[in-house]
């Protein structure tokens, strides 16, 4: 984050105030989703036993309830676990989600409104899916992929049963990413900003977006959005044991963005930048952040008072930022 103010004797005070801020938030993030992925390892260990699941045909009764306090925590938008599924357990992991995607679905949508009206129970596939190459739909995966990161269960309630068994990470840069992610197995790493494409629709409907932010000022579901993904490990004890999930969520820069400076402070531009090429102008007014548009767009009059802050708070020492 690049913060560059309008001239006023104050501003070094409150730019740190900026960062020391931003930096509690992207703390705050990390332990809210480390402690999630956590609670999901910790459950299915201890249950094992009695219900006799392993990864990752294992259910996690209660998601939506548990997840909902993560995202009113952090701003989330959307919080989706994927399944860490291997070639030799796709038939078994197809078959388990014809038994259990309806009532997984029905419990998240009971917890979130105590009824079914907001679900629409069209879309699902007895097969792991990927986009169609004409981009026209989904259609059933190869089978020669050795590993599948399926979305399954979902918070908010999902919309409909469509991105159900999606192999939502099948294809560069993503499968890169992630594959990535399994081998540093301790870190959350954030991926390019985009839109939510199909997501927004299936995981959760366009109206229910658009109330996402109102809530905000001068929002709008276009702005940009960051993507992060969490891994799940299947052993608390062992550091090194495989990855059996991943937590991918997503949240708007400019919910991230509110509350970093006191209500009569005014006019201070943040440049958010990331290794992608990619930057985000805001204008920081109190505790509010009104997106200004694509690209930095700050006065170069005021570089002199240019105040960086890095975001990247990762303590393994395998991690390493790369542009793109």
């Amino acid at each position: 984050v690049e913060s560059l103010p309008p001239c006023f004797p104050q501003f070094d005070k409150f730019a740190k105030t900026i960062e020391d801020a931003a930096i509690q938030q992207q703390q705050s993030l990390r332990t809210s989703y480390f402690g999630l992925a956590s609670f999901i390892t910790s459950h299915v260990e201890t249950t094992s036993a009695i219900t006799n699941e392993t990864w990752p045909t294992v259910s996690l009764p209660f998601f939506r309830d548990y997840a909902g306090y993560i995202l009113e925590e952090t701003s989330t938008e959307v919080v989706n676990v994927l399944r860490v599924v291997n070639r030799e357990d796709r038939a078994a992991w197809e078959q388990y989600s014809v038994d259990h995607y309806q009532e997984m679905v029905a419990e998240a949508h009971m917890i979130e409104n105590g009824n079914m009206n907001d679900l629409y129970p069209v879309g699902f596939e007895p097969y792991i899916k990927q986009f169609a190459a004409d981009q026209s739909g989904f259609e059933r995966d190869a089978d020669d992929i050795d590993v599948h990161y399926v979305s399954w269960e979902f918070a908010p309630a999902p919309a409909t049963y469509g991105m159900l068994n999606w192999n939502s990470m099948g294809s560069r840069p993503g499968l890169e990413f992630l594959d990535a992610l399994l081998e540093v197995k301790t870190e959350i790493m954030f991926f390019q900003v985009a839109s939510y494409g199909l997501a927004s629709g299936l995981a959760f409907t366009q109206e229910e977006h658009e109330e996402m932010h109102a809530k905000l000022p001068d929002s709008a579901v276009e702005y940009p959005h960051s993507f992060f993904f969490v891994p799940v490990r299947e052993s608390i004890m062992d550091k090194d044991s495989p990855i059996v999930a991943v937590l991918g969520a997503g949240y708007a820069w400019d919910a991230a963005l509110r509350n970093l400076l006191p209500d009569n402070v005014n006019g201070i531009t943040a440049i958010v930048k990331n290794n992608c090429n990619q930057a985000y102008t805001y204008t920081i007014d109190g505790v509010e952040a009104k997106y200004q548009g694509e690209g930095d767009r700050h006065d170069s009059k005021y570089d002199k008072h240019r105040h960086d802050v890095d975001l990247g708070l990762h303590t393994d020492p395998r991690y390493e930022t790369t542009s793109g």
